[in-house]
């Protein structure tokens, strides 16, 4: 008994060694930003672990362009040493502060593990970042490669659903007709079923829908608005509002603000970013 309580004693050790939560707290709580940024700063460079580094990374994103981009060179050197889906979130970020320069390599690293990797659960996670990424970057040809690599392993009616209209959103940016066939064979079926399942459905392919290029996903999106005037709460007793028509709403207005806002000039920097990473998958 000793020996096991021994053992968890060192694996508590080890675990506040690695995180230290307060200072991941921080990141939140600070009200001042350069203090923010300098924490986040001093955090990269010890680069403690996965869960620091997303933890810097998110954190990053609500910062002042002024203050986030000297903290950048250092997103890009922690990435290789993290794991997959904080090195897609860290190539995503970068993009979103327009550094191509800095994200090039962390992508083309990206890229490889996912034409290497056997696991696809890896591939699910690193993928939509990496697509988004590759969007905000103009580079048509290497979505429509990784796209390429994900449906060679695996048919889309095995992917997990929420990833599978990833996938068919992507497919429909560039131009490949697999991916309005899946979306369109979605909606049909969606208005068919219960409520509940409704819902999930359509939260579903509007995700997918936001990583389209502009003009097919409001096409897809229109198609999902008309419907909202059906959406109703059966036997609700509540007097001031439909929490299904709230549900429903809520994965269409964010797929809008992905597809559009984030791309609009007139927008600041920083509201660019926020906007237009949309879904988190």
């Amino acid at each position: 008994m000793q020996g096991s309580a021994d053992a968890i004693a060192t694996w508590i050790r080890r675990r506040v060694h690695v995180v230290d939560l307060s200072r991941l707290d921080q990141l939140r709580t600070i009200d001042d930003v350069e203090a923010r940024a300098s924490l986040i700063a001093t955090l990269l460079e010890e680069q403690e672990s996965d869960e620091v580094a997303a933890a810097c990374i998110d954190a990053l994103t609500e910062l002042p362009h002024e203050l986030a981009v000297p903290l950048l060179p250092a997103i890009a050197v922690a990435a290789p040493q993290r794991s997959p889906i904080v090195r897609a979130n860290a190539c995503f970020a970068l993009t979103r502060f327009g550094v191509a320069e800095l994200a090039t390599p962390v992508l083309g690293s990206l890229r490889s593990l996912v034409g290497t990797s056997v696991d696809p659960e890896i591939v699910t996670l690193v993928v939509p970042p990496m697509l988004r990424a590759m969007r905000w970057l103009g580079l048509e040809a290497e979505i429509a490669a990784t796209l390429d690599h994900v449906l060679r392993r695996t048919p889309p009616e095995d992917l997990p659903e929420r990833f599978r209209f990833v996938v068919a959103g992507a497919l429909v940016s560039v131009g490949n007709e697999l991916g309005t066939t899946i979306i369109d064979a979605a909606i049909e079926r969606s208005f068919r079923v219960d409520m509940p399942i409704r819902l999930t459905n359509v939260r579903a392919i509007a995700a997918g829908a936001s990583y389209a290029d502009r003009d097919r996903g409001f096409a897809i999106m229109r198609r999902l608005f008309v419907f909202y005037k059906t959406v109703t709460d059966s036997y609700g007793t509540n007097s001031h509002y439909c929490l299904s028509v709230l549900r429903y709403i809520e994965p269409l207005v964010l797929a809008v603000c992905d597809l559009e806002l984030a791309n609009l000039e007139v927008l600041e920097p920083t509201s660019q970013r926020l906007l237009g990473s949309g879904f988190a998958f």
